[in-house]
C-alpha cells in the first residue's frame, strides 16, 4: 500500500530514505554524512539487480564517485583484496567483484562480519576481515560449483527437463542453505526455466526461486501459500519455506500454472559443462536481464552519464516527491 512514487528501491535505498526524511525534519537537510552513504547505496543497488533507473540510477550515479574518491574504509579495503585499487570503479566491479564478496560472509559463516567490516573506522582491522571474506567468497565459489554440478546430474536423470515440465523444482537436504540461491540462478540460466532450489534448515524445507524475464514467480509461489510455512521477494526471486512432505504437491501446483518457455532467439544456449566451468561470480547474466532495465548489458557498460537533476530529497511528512527525470 506505498504510496512512494518510486517503486524499485533496494532495501538499503529505503533505509537511506527513511534517513533522508529524518534528516529533513531535523534541520539537516545537506548533511555531508547523508552523501558518505552513497557508496553503500550503489553497492546495495547493484547487488540487489534492482531496476537502474529513477532514483536508482541517481543514487548509483553520484555511489560511484563515492566509490571511486573517498569511499567507506571497509569497502576501500574490499577494493584491495578484489585488486581493483589502481582502476576506475565501474558497476561491473561492483556486480561482478565487490557484491558476491559482502554477500559470501552472509552465505558462508555470518552476516555479522560484514557489517564489521562496513562500520569499522580502523584500517588494519577492515583489512583483516576483507581477507576473511575474500575466502568466504573463494569457499562459496567452490562449494557453488559442487551443488550446481549435483544439480545438473539430478535434473538429468529425474525428467524434469521434459518439456512438459515447465518449472524446476529440486530437493537435497544437504544442500548449503546459502548457496541454493545462487544455484537456482544457474539452472535458470542453463534450462530457460523457472527454478525452485530447497535443502533442510532446521527441520524445514527452505529454498529459493528464481525466473525468466516475462514470467511472475512471485505470483506463482504466492498462489501456493496454502503449501509453505513463509515466503517473500519479488517478480524474478522468492524465498519460500514449507514442510517436507509438501514439496512433491509444490512441485505439481508450480508446473501445472507456468507456461511453456523458449530460450530468447538472442539468447546463446549453454551446456552444463560450460556453465560449472566458468562459476567465477555469484550474479549471473540471465538475473541482469530479469532486473528490468538492464535488459542490455552494454547499456550499463561501465560508466554512467550524469543524470538530469541533483538527488531527489523527500518531503519528511509523506516520504513523497514525484520524479521529474
Amino acid at each position: 500500500n506505498s504510496t512512494y512514487p518510486f517503486t524499485h528501491l533496494s532495501g538499503c535505498g529505503v533505509g537511506y530514505k527513511f534517513m533522508q526524511a529524518f534528516a529533513q525534519s531535523n534541520g539537516l537537510s545537506g548533511s555531508p554524512e547523508l552523501d558518505s552513504l552513497l557508496d553503500l547505496v550503489a553497492i546495495s543497488i547493484a547487488a540487489d539487480i534492482v531496476p537502474m533507473i529513477g532514483e536508482n540510477r541517481i543514487m548509483t550515479y553520484y555511489g560511484l564517485k563515492r566509490l571511486n574518491h573517498n569511499p567507506n574504509v571497509g569497502i576501500k579495503s574490499i577494493i584491495k583484496v578484489c585488486g581493483l585499487n589502481h582502476k576506475e570503479i565501474t558497476i561491473s566491479d561492483v556486480i561482478f567483484k565487490i557484491g558476491p564478496r559482502i554477500n559470501a560472509s552472509g552465505r558462508m559463516q555470518s552476516g555479522m562480519e560484514a557489517v564489521e567490516l562496513l562500520v569499522t573506522r580502523d584500517l588494519n582491522e577492515a583489512y583483516e576481515l576483507s581477507k576473511n571474506i575474500d575466502q568466504y567468497n573463494q569457499d562459496r565459489k567452490e562449494l557453488d560449483k559442487q551443488i550446481t554440478d549435483e544439480a545438473n546430474a539430478i535434473l538429468e536423470n529425474s525428467g524434469q527437463l521434459d518439456t512438459d515440465k515447465r518449472t524446476i523444482v529440486i530437493y537435497n537436504k544437504d544442500w548449503h542453505k546459502g548457496i541454493i540461491g545462487i544455484v537456482a540462478s544457474r539452472l535458470t540460466e542453463l534450462y530457460y526455466k523457472p527454478s525452485v532450489v530447497l535443502t533442510l534448515s532446521d527441520g524445514i524445507a527452505t529454498g529459493s526461486s528464481r525466473s525468466v524475464q516475462g514470467y511472475d514467480v512471485y505470483r506463482a509461489v504466492e498462489s501456493t501459500r496454502d503449501l509453505l510455512e513463509n515466503f517473500g521477494g519479488h517478480t524474478y526471486a522468492v524465498g519460500l519455506s514449507l514442510k517436507e512432505e509438501n514439496i512433491r504437491s509444490l512441485a505439481r501446483d508450480l508446473r501445472s500454472m507456468s507456461p511453456r518457455l523458449s530460450f530468447p532467439t538472442n539468447s546463446p544456449r549453454l551446456s552444463p559443462s560450460t556453465l560449472t566451468s566458468s562459476l567465477k561470480t555469484s550474479t549471473t547474466t540471465s538475473s541482469l536481464a530479469c532486473a528490468g532495465s538492464i535488459h542490455s548489458v552494454p547499456e550499463i557498460q561501465n560508466r554512467f552519464s550524469a543524470p538530469e537533476e541533483y538527488m531527489i530529497t523527500a518531503p519528511a511528512n509523506s516520504l513523497e516527491r514525484t520524479l521529474s527525470m
